[in-house]
């Protein structure tokens, strides 16, 4: 866990024996002009400069905090400490963190000045070294922030081949890492974070944070599980941690069993406590809409999606949420919202691919074949064993009449991926009663079995 320090000392110049002013951080002035005048008179370590600029902006004082780095920055101060270069470039850095991390929030022509103010900082601060490393990895945090991931890999690359004030630093591997699995390639990305662990065992929490999303997205949730538990050991109230952890137990065994259900409930204990310690948490305020929707209560869904959305820069998880708020007003009737919601969560991130399986049922239902079967193609080219898809599909090609063609093998395919789907028997028998009548009987007899288990017939959907 991350040392709390609450008090801050700028030592007295030319004091003997030494003192020192003491600031309580509680208890620093709205205006920071008598902290920079204290500095000025002291000229303590460049470092101090920085250590109040943090100060303010952890208490959400964002004009203080720019203050004191533009002051930082100054040639006036560069005269008084020609032999700061690292301390500078620190405090250049800061102002770049600063920008980028404001310009992914903000609206288009803001965003633009604010990355532009982020490129000048990461320029100044080149200039005073081109061998330090910090400069690299601020300059990779830009490219990513604007969406270049190419762009970013290559500062990385840069970045590791340089170093942190003389020192190894573990910034280039996790930068480096967390641009592979952006990209998907999640085999490299877990490559290069147990490569960081090795060489800087003692890094943050966030290595393996890492770790454990790699395991997870390729299947070894065993390890994904041991990682995120590793990540509690050293910060209790990871948000991140435990949302991981709950995304595992209410994945866990088949839908409807009890191993799913004893799942849910430890999954939603997890939810709480990620809630309890980050109650702005986007991913958590997510997850909790995707389970008040599979519960039914979807009045509760919209107020936790908004907050999501306003909650986050990042594309997908923006369109998780307009996806969640779309499946909330489809379950409720309200196709043209959802149709609205859908589109959304498309347009906010293009290569997320769940929303046009809502926009295919919704084209299904206008009687729009042609853009239902293009929505339901492109589910089907993300995820080959969509049940669904393939239903959707041998669905519409059967009222094409390219039953035994195209639709015959579609069906059998949902049928035997989802063996509870009463209505894509039916489908099938009925496409089969007049070409190969022993086959659309099995396909009734399973039909009738599956409605029977059930009590009625399975509606399609």
């Amino acid at each position: 866990p991350t040392e709390i320090i609450d008090l801050l000392h700028v030592p007295v110049r030319d004091s003997s024996p030494p003192e020192a002013v003491v600031v309580p951080i509680a208890s620093l002035p709205d205006d920071p002009t008598e902290i920079i005048d204290l500095l000025h008179a002291e000229l303590p370590p460049l470092s101090t400069w920085l250590e109040f600029a943090k100060a303010y902006l952890a208490q959400g004082k964002d004009d203080a905090f720019l203050a004191l780095i533009t002051d930082g920055q100054s040639p006036e101060v560069e005269q008084f400490y020609k032999d700061g270069t690292y301390e500078r470039i620190g405090i250049f850095c800061a102002g770049a963190a600063y920008y980028t991390r404001k310009g992914k929030d903000a609206e288009r022509r803001e965003r633009e000045q604010l990355f532009n103010l982020a490129t000048a900082c990461i320029s100044f601060a080149s200039r005073l070294d081109q061998n330090e490393q910090r400069p690299w990895v601020a300059k990779a945090v830009l490219a990513a922030a604007r969406g270049n991931l190419e762009d970013a890999g290559k500062s990385f690359d840069q970045a590791a081949e340089h170093r942190d004030c003389g020192r190894e630093s573990v910034a280039p591997l996790l930068g480096k890492a967390a641009v592979c699995y952006a990209r998907r390639q999640y085999t490299d990305a877990l490559r290069l974070y147990e490569r960081a662990l090795r060489t800087h065992p003692g890094a943050p929490a966030a290595l393996r944070l890492g770790l454990g999303h790699c395991h997870f997205m390729l299947g070894s949730r065993g390890k994904a599980a041991m990682a995120y538990r590793r990540v509690l050991q050293l910060d209790p109230r990871s948000a991140d941690a435990l949302l991981g952890l709950a995304t595992l137990a209410m994945t866990e065994g088949e839908a409807g069993s009890a191993e799913r259900r004893d799942g849910t409930r430890e999954g939603l204990s997890l939810l709480e406590r990620a809630f309890d310690a980050d109650p702005a948490h986007p991913g958590v305020l997510n997850k909790l809409a995707e389970h008040y929707l599979v519960a039914g209560a979807h009045d509760k869904v919209d107020p936790l999606v908004g907050a999501a959305f306003a909650g986050s820069a990042v594309p997908a998880v923006r369109a998780e949420a307009c996806f969640h708020a779309a499946r909330a007003a489809h379950a409720r009737g309200q196709l043209e919202q959802a149709k609205h919601w859908y589109g959304a969560a498309v347009r906010v991130h293009p290569d997320y691919v769940p929303p046009h399986l809502g926009l295919g049922q919704i084209a299904l239902e206008a009687g729009d074949r042609r853009a239902a079967a293009m929505h339901f193609e492109k589910v089907r080219q993300e995820y080959p064993g969509s049940a669904v898809a393939a239903r959707a599909l041998g669905h519409l090609y059967g009222l094409e009449g390219r039953g035994e063609e195209k639709a015959a093998p579609l069906l059998r395919e949902a049928a035997e991926r989802d063996g509870a789907d009463a209505g894509a028997q039916v489908e099938l028998g009925e496409l089969l009663a007049r070409t190969r009548p022993a086959e659309a009987l099995e396909a009734y007899e399973r039909a009738v079995k599956l409605m029977g288990r059930k009590g009625g017939e399975v509606p399609y959907a």
